[in-house]
């Protein structure tokens, strides 16, 4: 499976997964990685990801990992921690069409593929 589809059923996942009694869920595009064939989509709060004020995180979003090879999508869970905990993970950079943040769209035609690359993020200092 092709990084772009993967994401963009990483954004379907959100929506479906989405309780009436939660705020309104975006997929962070800005740490999208790639690591050990998975692609690691972690998520919060559409007023998190605008602010990214730590008052306004969710605390119990564990990343949607999504198997590249098998095409399956889930949940992480906390045993997995050290899958997007890894400092080799490739970064993905997304832009959406739209500029909205991803998991709001309502048309999936709104995301361009073209725009999307793996990148290696810098190394943390020691």
């Amino acid at each position: 499976m092709e990084q772009d589809e993967a994401l963009q059923l990483a954004v379907a996942f959100l929506a479906d997964s989405q309780r009436d009694d939660e705020p309104p869920l975006a997929v962070d595009a800005e740490r999208v990685r790639v690591s050990n064939g998975l692609l690691i989509v972690p998520y919060n709060s559409v007023q998190y990801l605008a602010s990214r004020k730590p008052r306004e995180q969710l605390l119990d979003c564990w990343p949607i990992l999504i198997d590249l090879a098998r095409g399956e999508v889930r949940f992480g869970t906390l045993d997995e921690r050290h899958l997007w905990r890894n400092p080799s993970a490739r970064r993905l950079s997304v832009t959406p069409v739209t500029g909205q943040p991803l998991g709001v769209w309502t048309d999936p035609l709104d995301f361009d593929v073209r725009h999307v690359r793996a990148e290696r993020p810098p190394t943390p200092p020691r």
